[in-house]
Order: C-alpha cells, then structure tokens, then sequence
C-alpha cells in the first residue's frame, strides 16, 4: 500500500498546503503535540476526512510543553471535541504497559499533593 500511495507515513511539516479529503488520518502520540501542531494537522482535514486523534492524557514527554489553566494541548482539544456532534471522544480503559509505567503515570497526582500542601522538594 506504502507503495501504491495508498498509505503515506509522514511528519506534520508535510501537512502545510495540504487538504486533505476521503482519508483516514492517525495522529499518534498526540499528547505530545503543541496546539499549534494539533491546529495545522486538524485544519487540513476535509469533512469527507476521518481522524483518529490518539494520545494518553495523563502522559506528556515534553516537560516544557506550554499549559493552558493546567492542561495539555491534548487535554484541550479533548475537551474541546466534546461540545460538537461531529467528533467522538473517548478513554480507553485498559492500559498495556506494565504497573511501574502505569504507577508512574501518576506523578501528577503526588505533584498536586505536594502543592496543595506547599511541601517544597
């Protein structure tokens, strides 16, 4: 399919100019998106378009990533998505990794702990 044209893996820098109709988009690792990268992939996408917008809320890699009132570009967009009829949002219940990830993926719960109770590290 790659080389019929069918399937074309690519970065979001290609996407500029684009619009894209009849496909299917995967945006994986999403949460580690900016909103301006979500914004230049999503504005491409022609209603006849379907996207899968795939990310873990509660996981973001890139530390110095801007917040918006404590949330991830994601996060917004997620919020964001629910208010329309057009696309569906949802949380996938069972996580694959092993208890040490999924234990650590709690991190900013400790986090709001130790700021709620001013404890300095």
């Amino acid at each position: 399919y790659i080389e019929e044209g069918i399937i074309v893996a690519t970065t979001d820098q290609t996407f500029r100019g684009r619009n894209l109709k009849n496909s299917f988009v995967i945006i994986d690792e999403a949460q580690d998106a900016t909103i301006e990268d979500l914004q230049l992939l999503l504005t491409r996408l022609h209603d006849s378009s379907i996207t899968a917008l795939i990310g873990h809320s509660g996981q973001c890699d890139q530390t110095k990533m801007k917040c918006y009132g404590g949330l991830s570009a994601f996060q917004c967009y997620q919020k964001h998505l629910d208010k329309v009829d057009f696309a569906v949002t949802c949380d996938l219940p069972r996580n694959y990794r092993g208890k040490v990830s999924q234990y650590c993926d709690q991190i900013q719960d400790t986090i709001n702990e130790l700021v709620n109770s001013k404890i300095s590290l």
